[in-house]
Parts: C-alpha cells; structure tokens; sequence
C-alpha cells in the first residue's frame, strides 16, 4: 500500500451514501491524498457535467460516463464518441422497448420531449438535461447512451435484451437498478483508468480502487487494491481481492484513513471489513 499512487472510486452506492450523499469530509481526504502525491480519481456513469457540479472547485480526475469522456485538468483528454446514425438508430429502439432513451454527452444530456415525465427521475442522475422536440434530428457529440428503464428489477434481463439489440458491436452495463448503459465497443472505467495512469507513469500496481456494480468490473480488475463496499451487487466479489464496509458506514472513507494513517501498512486482513 505504501507505493499507491493512485485511488479512484466509483459513486454511486460507493462513496455516495444510499441516499445519494457525498461525505462531507470528503475534499479533506482528497487534500490529504494529494499531499502524499496520490492523486484522486471520480470513476463514474455519471455525465460531465454532473460531476463538475458535485465537485466544482476540485482538481480531481474525472472518468465520466463509465470511461466514455476523461476530464482533467479542466479539459477534456479524451471523448469516445457514438455516430449520429448509431444514436439515433439506438435511441429508437430504446423507446420501441418502452424504455426512456438518454443521449450524453460533454455539454448535456439529451431526452425527447414525450419524455418530458420522466424528468423528475432523471433530474437524480443528471445534472443539465436538455429536452428537444425528436432525438432523430439531434446532431451532437454523443459518448454514451444511457436506457432508463422504469420499474425495471431484473437487470440482466434488460442487458440481455440490449446487447441483443447491439448485436454485440457495443458494450452494454448495469449501471444502477434501473439503468443499462451503452458505449462503444471497449470503453470501459478500467480503460480509462489506465490512460490515466500512462499520464504520470502509474502502474496498475500502484492503484487503489473503489466499485460495487457491473460498470465498476474493468477498474476493479485493472487496479492491484481493488475494494468492492459490503453493500455490492452479489456476483461482485468476483472481481475485488479486498472488501470494506458499506456505503452507509464510510466504507470508502475507512480505507483512504488507513492508507493515509500509515505510510507503509502491510495489505492484509485488517483492512478488510
């Protein structure tokens, strides 16, 4: 652990309590970390433009939209973008399903106006949405497309159906209870994360990192200390070498606090919940 240099953490149901909230001791941490050299990591499904508004004063790394737009440094590094026609065609057939259809990219999220009732839903997610009268007219860059499905419980179910849809030519995740995102082929939190590194000479040794759901699978298995919070998706366990404590209990807090309280701490079972 002492040769970490990296640590970067999922949101939702990970560093984000259940219901949503961010620790309110949270930039301390990242303060603490930087000081060390270990710079901080937001991997999330979440757009840009929310992640810029939940941290607007941070000099922290973000992988948006599940390592579909890098942003550091207050730019964009890198944007893996959808074509208009894949968009369009792939939105159709979301909206076929009777799913909502939402398109993100680096400036908004883009929702048809017949789905203007969804709004309140989406609005917990997404923090700039821009309604327009027909997502088959919209031509703007895309990263990845994200299938709200309401009521949905059985998940797989709903991947299954969408990678079907895709005719595995696009990656297609679980990223929340009612959520299957899409992006292109390769596009993974794992993926950017080591982009990240190869930006500063980090190894994947000398990455510690946070998930709890199938979008967090790539990072986790790209990062040597990889954490999954007692509250995972089953099945996750798979993936993490390390457990720690829940959302609920500051399970993401309790790790930082054992790395930032011994320089050279030996990674064994007292860091394990």
């Amino acid at each position: 652990m002492s040769k970490i240099k990296l640590v970067a953490s999922d949101m939702d149901a990970t560093l984000l309590d259940s219901a949503g909230r961010l620790p309110a001791n949270f930039n301390n941490y990242v303060t603490a970390l930087s000081r060390r050299g270990i710079q901080t990591v937001i991997a999330s499904g979440r757009s840009l433009q929310t992640l810029l508004a939940m941290f607007p004063e941070t000099q922290l790394s973000l992988i948006c939209d599940n390592g579909g737009l890098i942003y550091r440094n207050g730019q964009i590094i890198s944007a893996e973008l959808v074509a208009p026609a894949i968009y369009r065609q792939l939105a159709a057939q979301i909206a076929a399903a009777g799913d909502v259809p939402c398109l993100c990219g680096s400036e908004s999220v883009y929702v048809a106006a017949a789905d203007r009732k969804y709004l309140p839903e989406l609005q917990q997610f997404f923090s700039k949405i821009t309604v327009v009268p027909d997502l088959q007219r919209l031509h703007v860059a895309v990263d990845k497309i994200s299938a709200y499905c309401p009521g949905a419980s059985a998940q797989q179910q709903y991947v299954a159906h969408y990678r079907q849809l895709c005719h595995g030519c696009y990656e297609c995740t679980v990223s929340g209870p009612a959520w299957v995102d899409i992006a292109p082929r390769g596009v993974s939190k794992g993926r950017a994360l080591r982009m990240l590194g190869a930006l500063d000479g980090i190894t994947t040794d000398q990455m510690l990192a946070f998930g709890n759901a199938a979008n967090d699978k790539e990072m986790l298995q790209t990062a040597a200390y990889s954490f999954i919070v007692a509250n995972a998706d089953p099945g996750m366990e798979a993936y993490a070498r390390f457990r720690t404590t829940s959302c609920d209990d500051n399970g993401v807090l309790r790790v930082l606090t054992q790395l930032l309280r011994q320089p050279k701490p030996p990674m064994n079972a007292a860091l394990q919940a």
